[in-house]
Formats: structure tokens, C-alpha cells, sequence
């Protein structure tokens, strides 16, 4: 929910988002540029959301691979979560 703070467009993004995770069963996603046209988006658009949604600590936004877009999203189970002081702490004893 934090997505709809930012605009009405970051929501449905993020509903985009969360359909391609559940597809490829990962949090970090390559997104095709065909993938777009499920959701009636355009690539320009998304570019501009997912900026905003870095911003706000929601997603990484990695390099493209031959021009596709590499967003990573941060859920309690992603790498910001196992990279935490109590966890790293936990994983040596």
C-alpha cells in the first residue's frame, strides 16, 4: 500500500510488479518489453514510477539487460531483511 502515498500510477505499477514476482516466483524480475502491454503501460511511464518507488526504499532498479528493465522488490523476506544487523548475527552462531 505504501505504492498508492506516491500516486495512483505507482499503485497500479505495483500491482504490475507483484503480477510478474508472482509469475517468475522471484523478487528481482527482468522485465520484457511485452510485458508491459499486459497492463496497458508504457515503458517511459513505468521508468518514471519505479524511480519514485526507489526513492521510497520500495524496489532497486538494476542495470538493463539489452534493454530490458532488472527490478529487485524489497519485501521482509528480501536481501534489505537477511542483511540485518540481528540477522547477520543469528547466521554466525
Amino acid at each position: 500500500m505504501r505504492a498508492k502515498e506516491i500516486s495512483y500510477r505507482a499503485a497500479y505499477i505495483g500491482n504490475f510488479l507483484w503480477y510478474l514476482k508472482g509469475v517468475s516466483r522471484s523478487n528481482t524480475i527482468i522485465i520484457e518489453n511485452t510485458d508491459f502491454g499486459l497492463f496497458l503501460l508504457r515503458k517511459r511511464d513505468c521508468l518514471e514510477v519505479f524511480m519514485q518507488m526507489a526513492k521510497e526504499g520500495l524496489l532497486i532498479i538494476e542495470p538493463e539487460q539489452k534493454g530490458r528493465p532488472v527490478v529487485t522488490l524489497i519485501t521482509s523476506k528480501s536481501e534489505s531483511y537477511q542483511l540485518s544487523p540481528t540477522n547477520t548475527e543469528e547466521a554466525e552462531e
